[in-house]
């Protein structure tokens, strides 16, 4: 880990470039990459006003980009939007060319946008590359208009609701969360016999078979393209998209397709790209048919868009019930052992059996209880509502739940049951929807009342991730206090896979410190990023599940594969 300070001194300034954003400021219009160099200046020589400037100087480059985005979508045909996926045009795989810019920014993202907005005629290789290349620079001027938008207000104490919109837009356009497929399987799974058992109306498009359906269609289309690839195929037996959508429902099919605009306009465009509807609507119908345009939407993040689907289908009052159940179904097959998990679980009072509270999530081990929150709440069109959400649903609500359950558990509230929980001990978690993933869990967001909050808040994909490493309920009570620690001291951090290297470093005998005596009041520790290889992508613990030591296996693969990416 690097220990930096928020002072701006020299060595601050020098290391904004190396830190933050790097690797897309090179593909930034030439009035970004100024604005950018006129700010890092402004940062060493302390100059405000400057970085005012430098920060209104990034604004209008933005805009400019935008322009020039929408200007290539008015010529460019939603067709060409296959051009940029390897194994649309499966017929001719040798004529493949990856766009500049695809190996650091979504091309998903940037098909998918061009399949909805695109509103021209050419339909070559030639405009879907323009059309890529005026995205590229978009998400680049855009991310460095944030980046120097935040960091010029450094000495100011803008509110959370602020912040947390603009940490939000940059993690759905850099996504450097680490996802893994099989944690999306499993979720996904989960989502589809909760649904024939709570929702059968719905089951043929959201229930076990048709979930189960469309994870074999994405490991055969996944299979079949990386082999195509090793072994050089200049032909595969049809389009990536066609063996994805095969036997899915069609009603699912037409709820996940996106919708075409009735008029391209620079605010709709910026808002799609900014929002949530590319993961929500992957799917996008071109003159006959359907392609999965947002690939990685849909094999890395479907779990997000299932859960909408069944909480619009359920009765009002119990719209988070498939989140908490799901969870509590996901904690009793991959988390640690010895620890019973249950949803919907009444604490009682001792003093009157009336008196109780409704826990989501509940787990008994022999000496440690853990009580979760579920915090299933839907993000509007309107990114600005995702700071008070936050703020008011998860750490007002959410914190405020936890504090007083646990409270109750130290007063003797217990549930009821023939086996009660006889543990002393209890430690409390909040759990998001994995949409929430890839923020910052920092520790200006996690101070309620001036005091740091003593609770995790974890999105469910990073808890899934993290509890499969877990062996038992002592380990998972270090793991929790332990990221805690490294939160409220000020870590910075974008990916559950850095605590979980750390951890497992902890569990290897190396030596892992939280450096406090380091700090002085306005420091904060950046983590030095890993990211898995190709092998580590494809790491697949239910392909040893069944052996005991399979944890250990787990966490010897993912520490075997990964590497450090900001060194």
């Amino acid at each position: 880990m690097l220990n930096t300070s928020n002072t701006l001194d020299e060595e601050f300034g020098e290391s904004i470039p190396a830190s933050v954003d790097a690797p897309h400021i090179r593909f930034a219009p030439k009035e970004t990459k100024e604005a950018f160099e006129l700010y890092r200046k402004s940062v060493n020589q302390k100059d405000r006003q400057s970085a005012a400037d430098a920060a209104s100087r990034a604004e209008a480059a933005a805009k400019q980009s935008l322009s020039e985005l929408c200007g290539a979508l008015q010529n460019v045909s939603p067709k060409a939007a296959i051009q940029l996926l390897y194994g649309e045009r499966h017929d001719c795989l040798y004529d493949y060319m990856l766009p500049k810019g695809g190996e650091i920014f979504s091309l998903s993202r940037g098909a998918w946008l061009i399949g909805v907005y695109g509103n021209g005629t050419d339909n070559s290789r030639y405009g879907a590359l323009i059309a890529f290349n005026k995205y590229v620079r978009w998400v680049a001027a855009h991310l460095i208009k944030r980046h120097i938008a935040t960091f010029a207000d450094l000495d100011d104490t803008e509110c959370l609701a602020s912040f947390l919109p603009s940490q939000l837009e940059i993690s759905r356009l850099v996504e450097p969360e680490t996802r893994m497929m099989w944690i999306v399987d499993e979720i996904s799974a989960s989502i589809g016999r909760w649904v024939d058992n709570n929702l059968p109306t719905v089951s043929d498009l959201i229930g076990s078979k048709p979930m189960e359906v469309a994870a074999e269609n994405i490991h055969e289309a996944v299979s079949s393209l990386w082999s195509a690839y090793s072994d050089k195929k200049t032909a595969i037996e049809e389009p990536y998209s066609a063996t994805l959508l095969k036997d899915i429902p069609e009603g699912l099919i037409r709820a996940l397709t996106a919708r075409r605009p009735t008029a391209l306009s620079e605010a709709s465009v910026e808002e799609a790209l900014l929002g949530e509807e590319p993961t929500t609507t992957p799917f996008v119908h071109i003159e006959d048919t359907t392609w999965v345009l947002n690939r990685s939407a849909w094999l890395d993040h479907r779990d997000d868009v299932l859960f909408r689907f069944a909480m619009k289908e359920s009765p009002r009052d119990k719209e988070g019930q498939v989140f908490e159940d799901v969870t509590a179904s996901m904690l009793r097959k991959w988390g640690p052992r010895e620890v019973a998990w249950k949803s919907s679980v009444d604490l009682l009072s001792p003093k009157s059996r009336k008196c109780k509270d409704e826990i989501d999530i509940f787990g008994c081990s022999d000496d440690i209880a853990f009580i979760g929150e579920c915090k299933a709440n839907r993000l509007s069109r309107n990114n600005l509502s995702v700071g008070v959400s936050f703020e008011t649903v998860v750490l007002d609500k959410a914190v405020s739940q936890l504090e007083t359950r646990i409270t109750h558990w130290y007063e003797g509230w217990r549930p009821d049951g023939i086996n009660p929980c006889k543990a002393s001990e209890v430690i409390g978690f909040a759990i998001t929807f994995s949409s929430y993933g890839g923020m910052l869990w920092q520790s200006e967001s996690l101070i309620k009342e001036d005091a740091p909050v003593q609770h995790a808040v974890i999105p469910l994909h990073s808890l899934i991730f993290a509890m499969s490493i877990l062996d038992g309920p002592q380990d998972l009570k270090r793991y929790l206090e332990y990221r805690e620690a490294f939160i409220t001291s000020g870590a910075v951090n974008h990916d559950e896979l850095e605590y979980m290297l750390t951890f497992i470093a902890a569990l290897k005998g190396l030596k892992v410190t939280i450096p406090k005596n380091l700090l002085d009041e306005n420091a904060r520790i950046l983590f030095i990023q890993y990211e898995l290889d190709e092998e580590g992508k494809s790491i697949d613990p239910r392909k040893y599940s069944n052996q005991q030591d399979w944890k250990q296996q787990f966490r010897d693969d993912l520490w075997d594969n990964s590497k450090p990416v900001n060194l």
